[in-house]
């Protein structure tokens, strides 16, 4: 059952071209399948091989470092939902600006939560790197995100 369904008519540009749109459906997938639908078996199974460099410093290399961040995300907060407010494609980067909220009590109000941009570069139909910038909106996310912004691990720099 999905938490919050991302629909891609709404986002979609008439600039992208057929590879562009494809990428985006493609990232598309992989974030409604794991932040809304948290259907992890999916992800592994479709994503599980990518070789997917990590960028988050807080989370390791592979889809297998989103999963398990994920995973124990939702088991605390299994209301967790990621809507998607923007969405840029630019041949293989696909970017979006995200409004997570932890309760669905929170959905909706752009004083709570967290502000995300993700940027996935996809080569050949896989997730190849992905990059993240998080800011906190409500003071209590703020704070989570500086009690878990000094974990590092990967080696991987921010760029």
């Amino acid at each position: 059952m999905s938490i919050n369904q991302i629909e891609l008519a709404a986002l979609k540009k008439d600039s992208w071209s057929e590879q562009e749109l494809h990428n985006a459906k493609f990232v598309l997938t992989f974030v409604q399948k794991i932040m809304n639908d948290h259907d992890f078996e999916y992800v592994k199974e479709n994503y599980g091989s990518h070789p997917y460099k990590q960028h988050n410093r807080t989370m390791t290399d592979g889809p297998n470092g989103v999963l398990s961040s994920i995973t124990e995300l939702c088991k605390v907060y299994p209301e967790f939902s990621y809507d998607v407010r923007h969405m840029y494609v630019d041949g293989d980067y696909v970017t979006i600006q995200s409004h997570v909220t932890l309760q669905a009590s929170d959905r909706g109000n752009p004083n709570k939560g967290l502000n995300i941009y993700d940027t996935w570069k996809v080569v050949d139909d896989q997730i190849v790197e992905h990059w993240d910038a998080v800011q906190g909106i409500d003071e209590g996310m703020r704070k989570v995100a500086v009690q878990n912004g000094g974990v590092v691990k990967n080696e991987n720099t921010l760029f």
